[in-house]
């Protein structure tokens, strides 16, 4: 008796509440009793939500599958494959959709179509031309008919993006929105738009991502869609999602390489979303992870910070991070080569923490006094860039809107065009400094770096936390030179360094 294999494919999910799941395993099964064939349990043939239009079903579907288990000899040949009817099978150009079904003839498959009871396999294609014929003009079909529904779905994305500044595209929004479909405008949530605020002010604050989620989590605060916890990656991914200022940018679906991408499509839709945030605070995240001044990362980020040189000591060897080791309460803390302590293959030597920690308290004077004078050149003029093309942008809109008012006076548009205005004047102040720092960076102190370090008054009274958040936004790392027993400080954007010594050398 015959092995016949049922293969049941639906191309969206919606379709499995619906009758085709059952329609097409009853066909199977009843083709298989009135043929005498031994309808195969083991193999599950379903492709739940998958195309046949590109061949999805064929390279990464069940049917892929199947083909696979052919080729390797696990179906053995004689064997029936059972389905609807062809564009079950594939919905892709003729030609590719006719080479498939003669590459599963060719492996000894008899395919059925139920439909119709038609029977395609070898000696069928080579005693009767016309099976051929037929099975090219029923492919024909399917391809042509997927091809109009694709060009109508993309004519009525087209329609919708026309219309995107006035009506929303779709009901999909971020988490914190909510579509009001009497009105056909997003709504924000107040109590998850308070939590997005949370946490833009604690990123900017200077508390890490990982901190941020202990907290939430910490806190039972719920977060959004169907995740039971806070993660660091959906953090990060709301900090960089213009959403929060109003942007949306459509995207459509592109096959490349038999791969489904969605690429940006068209230009970016400004206040298609209620702002929650302000643009100058999401720019200003933005520059903060454009540049090395980052956060405090890692698995002790929630913990309490009892190293002065956390996160910016680094090992002279090797420049793998300076961790602090405490082997117990009689001991005092040590300094020590992360890679040395774990084996990596660096010279394992510690150095006296509380010595380096009494060293920095004791000469903090002598960095305000070797502050570097100018700033990098090329992160200035990269941020008069940013600043000027976000001018330029609010006032197009001004522009737009103050056109639209010569047409309709408005309450709405006026208040919108205010806060365009107040923008414009802001992002006119920050570039007016922007400017002064460009063009006079090599005869004045970096006034932001040296007030930073004047914060602290006197070092001795404030905490280890305190002291090393002000130096992770002055320099970029302190080499802790056991040998020369000094400290190199690396100041940020720049290559000038501060030596200070906190013991004798133990060369030279």
């Amino acid at each position: 008796m015959p092995t016949a294999y049922s293969y049941v494919r639906f191309s969206t999910p919606e379709q499995m509440k619906g009758d085709s799941f059952r329609r097409q395993s009853q066909m199977s099964i009843a083709y298989a009793e009135l043929n005498n064939l031994e309808l195969c349990d083991d193999l599950s043939l379903f492709d739940e939500g998958v195309s046949a239009y590109r061949q999805a079903n064929s390279e990464h579907g069940a049917l892929g599958v199947f083909i696979s288990l052919a080729k390797e000899g696990y179906i053995e040949r004689g064997s029936y494959l059972l389905l609807e009817s062809l564009d079950r099978l594939s919905r892709d150009e003729p030609f590719e959709a006719m080479t498939l079904l003669r590459e599963i003839c060719k492996l000894g498959i008899t395919v059925v179509t139920l439909m119709d009871n038609k029977i395609y396999n070898t000696e069928i294609f080579k005693a009767d031309p016309f099976a051929g014929l037929m099975s090219m003009i029923i492919m024909t079909r399917a391809y042509e008919e997927s091809e109009t529904k694709s060009r109508r779905l993309l004519e009525a994305w087209s329609q919708k993006r026309k219309k995107a500044g006035s009506k929303p595209l779709t009901s999909v929004c971020p988490g914190w929105l909510q579509l009001n479909k009497q009105n056909e405008c997003f709504e924000v949530i107040p109590e998850r738009a308070e939590i997005i605020s949370r946490i833009f002010k604690e990123t900017l604050s200077g508390i890490g991502q990982h901190r941020i989620v202990k907290s939430l989590n910490e806190e039972s605060v719920k977060p959004f869609g169907r995740a039971q916890f806070w993660h660091r990656s959906y953090i990060a991914k709301i900090l960089a999602n213009r959403a929060v200022i109003g942007e949306f940018q459509p995207h459509r679906v592109e096959y490349q390489e038999g791969k489904r991408k969605r690429v940006p499509h068209g230009a970016v839709i400004k206040d298609y979303y209620p702002t929650v945030i302000e643009e100058e605070d999401f720019i200003a995240v933005t520059a903060l992870k454009a540049t090395s001044l980052s956060p405090i990362r890692g698995r002790h980020a929630a913990n309490s910070i009892k190293n002065v040189l956390s996160g910016i000591g680094v090992c002279p060897q090797c420049d793998s991070s300076m961790i602090r080791s405490n082997k117990g309460k009689k001991s005092r803390p040590k300094l020590i080569c992360s890679r040395a302590k774990t084996g990596g293959g660096c010279v394992y030597h510690s150095v006296d923490l509380e010595t380096v920690e009494h060293e920095i308290r004791k000469d903090w004077s002598k960095l305000i006094e070797e502050v570097p004078i100018g700033v990098s050149q090329d992160k200035n003029r990269l941020f008069v860039d940013r600043l000027e093309g976000a001018i330029r942008s609010a006032e197009q809109d001004a522009d737009r809107l103050i056109d639209l008012l010569m047409i309709e006076d408005s309450a709405l548009l006026r208040t919108r065009l205010a806060k365009k205005q107040r923008r414009i004047s802001r992002y006119g102040r920050f570039l007016q400094q922007a400017y002064a720092r460009l063009v006079d960076t090599s005869n004045k102190l970096e006034q932001k770096r040296l007030g930073d370090l004047n914060k602290i008054g006197d070092p001795m009274t404030h905490d280890v936390a305190e002291l090393n958040a002000i130096l992770r936004r002055v320099v970029s790392k302190v080499i802790v030179d056991y040998d020369r027993q000094t400290l190199v400080f690396v100041w940020l954007e720049g290559k000038e360094t501060t030596e200070l010594l906190y013991g004798w050398p133990s060369q030279g």
